[in-house]
């Protein structure tokens, strides 16, 4: 994740956009169809898309996106969230168009209620982009701040997860 921040660097207009149901976008080999199979009281259904659930399906699903918007600058990808930025609005414009091009060859799909353009600052990955860099999401703290106390192994790695999250934002 961190990667995808340090290219977000000089951008002063954003543009994300949300691919819909992404998975669903991909068609599968026969070989892959039969493994992922569904059995159900009327009998067995062979699934010819990926399907949401499958332990490798994130990384097939951003190897497809990374080949989608390779070498597109100013873009970065995490599974189905797309970040566009651009110094001025026409470079923005330039950056997004190249991607709508993209989404459209590969026949995606995107969720229009879930995209936002030309915005000087966005939420994406819970943090805040803006112009002057990458800050921390309000929201995020508070959810951190207000988290109950861990009583447990398992409730004291997802605190420390979600607090390591946020670890850049930590003084010492």
């Amino acid at each position: 994740i961190d990667d995808i921040f340090t290219h977000m660097n000089g951008g002063k207009y954003f543009c994300t956009l949300d691919i819909s149901n992404a998975y669903l976008h991909l068609p599968m080999d026969e070989e892959s169809s039969l493994v992922q199979t569904i059995s159900t009281h009327k009998g067995l259904y062979k699934v010819n898309r990926l399907m949401f659930g499958i332990k490798i399906a994130p990384s097939i699903w951003q190897r497809f996106m990374d080949k989608v918007l390779n070498n597109l600058e100013g873009t970065v990808c995490f599974f189905d969230d797309i970040l566009v930025q651009g110094a001025s609005l026409e470079q923005t414009t330039a950056r997004l168009k190249e991607v709508l091009c993209r989404i459209k060859r590969y026949n995606l799909r995107l969720n229009k209620d879930k995209c936002k353009f030309f915005q000087r600052s966005v939420k994406y990955l819970g943090h805040i982009i803006d112009e002057e860099g990458l800050h921390k999401s309000q929201e995020n703290v508070e959810g951190i701040v207000k988290a109950n106390r861990p009583k447990n192994i398992n409730e004291l790695r997802s605190f420390l997860g979600l607090a390591n999250y946020y670890n850049r934002f930590i003084p010492n």
